[in-house]
């Protein structure tokens, strides 16, 4: 018989998070997929103890059950579960809750305590901007880009969530620019380097790719074509806030 594997428990967890609370129209379907994760984290806990708290610990969050979600977080620790990975996945059943301060307190935690992964940066920034926290989530970019290697995808990811936060944010284009600028400075100080620059894009950029295919009905080769200008335009040194607002633009 198969193990359960956590990450496709996980995945059903993310499925049932989809529902919504007033789905009443899904209600068997709900019920059913809310079983089935039941006896895969049973089946979990035979496997492995922390990880079947530690996906017991999210189920909860999502479900409201404070009480148990909390619970399950002290119990995941005593057996010894990956700290960085189970302190993320908290503070994501946090979110849930409705504790969007003390979410946002372990998420900074995480990237002071950074362990080299830019998945961080990226991850944290974007949980900010969804509890609407937009000025920590910009600040959380700025230390990435600060602290790692630029890659020009990250500064891709950089723009599409920075013309997300001036919609929301009403930022003036002075501290647009003074945002952008660091992106700009950093740039100059690294420089940019790339063996296959399509190769490196499809590599890392590929998601960005087939959205901008499938929302504006672009065929393959407009879509390659518009890869190639990304490239030359991000990688410019003339690279500035209004640039990136306008970049971002045709991709909506």
């Amino acid at each position: 018989m198969p193990q359960t594997n956590v990450d496709e428990v996980l995945a059903k967890i993310a499925r049932f998070e989809q529902f919504g609370d007033n789905d009443s129209h899904v209600v068997f379907e709900k019920k059913s997929l809310q079983r089935e994760i039941q006896n895969d984290i049973k089946k979990l806990k035979e496997v492995s103890i922390s990880d079947g708290y530690m996906t017991d610990m999210i189920f909860n969050g999502i479900q409201k059950n404070e009480a148990k979600c909390r619970s399950y977080y002290e119990l995941a620790k005593q057996q010894g579960a990956y700290s960085r990975q189970l302190d993320w996945n908290f503070a994501l059943s946090l979110g849930y809750l409705g504790y969007e301060s003390e979410a946002s307190d372990i998420f900074l935690d995480l990237v002071d305590r950074d362990l080299g992964e830019p998945e961080i940066y990226r991850g944290a920034s974007t949980h900010f901007s969804d509890m609407g926290y937009f000025d920590k989530a910009v600040q959380v970019l700025e230390k990435g880009l600060k602290l790692k290697d630029c890659l020009i995808t990250e500064r891709l990811i950089v723009c599409e969530k920075l013309a997300n936060f001036v919609d929301q944010l009403n930022i003036p284009k002075n501290e647009l620019n003074r945002y952008m600028s660091t992106v700009q400075e950093f740039q100059q100080k690294k420089g940019l380097y790339f063996k296959d620059r399509r190769y490196d894009f499809f590599d890392d950029g590929h998601e960005t790719i087939a959205c901008i295919e499938i929302n504006t009905g672009k065929s393959i080769d407009d879509v390659n074509r518009l890869n190639d200008e990304l490239f030359d335009l991000l990688a410019s040194k003339d690279f500035t806030a209004d640039i990136a607002l306008n970049f971002v633009t045709m991709f909506r």
